[in-house]
């Protein structure tokens, strides 16, 4: 009887010791992060602040280590799914080939054994930490580059909501006014009747232009207005930038003037130190408003878009 038990004892101890090795040690807290709900505070990064965007998902990646055998790296980011509208952490685990020492050890093995496991979940952006441990293990991450999302990306997306950065109008008045006139006299189609306002101050900028075509049976219209002032260091004291178009055989970059106003837009928007504010997209994503808190402004965008006719308006409180 005795030999009986102890053989059952031995199985057992045999049994639990394959298991063992055969699941990657991983903790239970860091099982339960898996797929939960996060709060704002422990997804919160110290110099940005990201929110879901409608049909869209992207993921953050905030850490980089080995678990606790130094058998698996594991990845942990927080995604937002414009789908669900959920903000999750979720793991990446990856076996190793061999035992490694440590997160550098980890990767340069992947690298050599199979570098595609290396390859981050589809737009990742990539925190300050990782960055500057990624510069530390003198790591050029080239599998990782193909699936990694910008931070002007994810803001012409509308998916950041804070910045802890200045917004400021860099570019010289005088200069601003120059590039006007010089798009005028490259694009301003003769056919169509003009409705114009532009002065001009060191520090602050008024200018408007309206266009149409009067002889046509058809409406088209289009406009620009953008009117701003600054302090010494560049800091809006107030700022609202707007364009409108109007065809009713449909909107049209073939029309001389929504090309006019696309380039105008496209020079205004770059020189106010905004060039990240892509043309249309908050339409697709935030058909109403999108904000963004800087650390001394905050900047509002408000548009809508209809087959014959679109309008936007940038403006800060």
């Amino acid at each position: 009887m005795t030999k009986f038990l102890m053989v059952i004892l031995v199985i057992i101890l045999v049994v639990v010791g394959c298991n063992s090795r055969l699941s990657p040690d991983v903790t239970n807290e860091e099982m339960n992060i898996k797929g939960s709900d996060l709060t704002a505070d422990s997804t919160r990064l110290a110099d940005v602040d990201f929110v879901t965007v409608p049909d869209f998902i992207y993921y953050v990646l905030h850490e980089e280590k080995l678990d606790s055998n130094f058998t698996h790296f594991i990845r942990r980011y927080v995604k937002y799914d414009g789908y669900t509208e959920k903000v999750e952490e979720t793991l990446q685990l990856i076996p190793l080939p061999q035992k490694c020492t440590g997160v550098r050890d980890a990767k340069v093995r992947l690298l050599a054994a199979d570098p595609e496991q290396l390859a981050l979940y589809p737009h990742t952006f990539l925190s300050e930490k990782i960055l500057a441990q990624w510069e530390e293990e003198n790591y050029e991450a080239e599998i990782e580059q193909e699936n990694t999302i910008t931070l002007a990306e994810l803001k012409s997306r509308g998916a950041v909501s804070r910045l802890n950065e200045m917004f400021a109008v860099k570019k010289p008045t005088g200069e601003l006014v120059t590039l006007i006139e010089i798009l005028e006299g490259k694009y301003l189609d003769e056919a169509s009747q003009v409705v114009r306002e532009l002065d001009s101050m060191p520090r602050s900028l008024v200018y408007r232009i309206a266009l149409t075509y009067p002889d046509r049976p058809e409406p088209v219209s289009g406009s620009i207005a953008v009117a701003y002032s600054v302090d010494e260091l560049g800091n809006p004291l107030e700022l609202t930038f707007e364009t409108a178009y109007i065809n009713e055989q449909g909107i049209s970059t073939d029309d001389e003037i929504a090309n006019f106003i696309f380039k105008m837009r496209e020079v205004l928007i770059n020189n106010l130190g905004l060039p990240w504010l892509q043309f249309g997209v908050f339409f697709e994503n935030h058909p109403h408003q999108a904000s963004l808190a800087y650390t001394n402004v905050n900047l509002y965008y408000e548009g809508e878009q209809e087959d014959n006719q679109y309008r936007e308006k940038i403006f800060i409180h």
